[in-house]
């Protein structure tokens, strides 16, 4: 990689870093994603979750695998279905 490259992809995850410090949002899980479209299972996403310990994101997989057990989506679509149909346009 050229030093272009690696200073775009430095800016990027500090990006990143900034956004969900500031929000307290994960904005990109991989194992997450993962999860979601069932390359790993429900095991491998806490034993991954366990790697990272107490950490905001070790606690963030750790909720996925274990509040949301089975889910197959992620949680705003789910949520949608909950949302009553007169209020629904809030989230279009």
């Amino acid at each position: 990689m050229d030093t272009g490259t690696v200073e775009s992809l430095m800016q990027a995850a500090e990006f990143v870093q900034t956004v969900q410090n500031r929000q307290g949002v994960v904005i990109s899980a991989p194992e997450e994603i993962a999860f979601y479209e069932k390359w790993i299972t429900k095991e491998e996403l806490i034993q991954s979750a366990r790697m990272y310990g107490k950490s905001p994101y070790g606690e963030h997989l750790m909720r996925v695998a274990v509040i949301i057990p089975g889910l197959s989506e992620p949680p705003v679509r789910t949520l949608r279905a909950t949302i009553p149909e007169n209020e629904s346009h809030i989230f279009r």
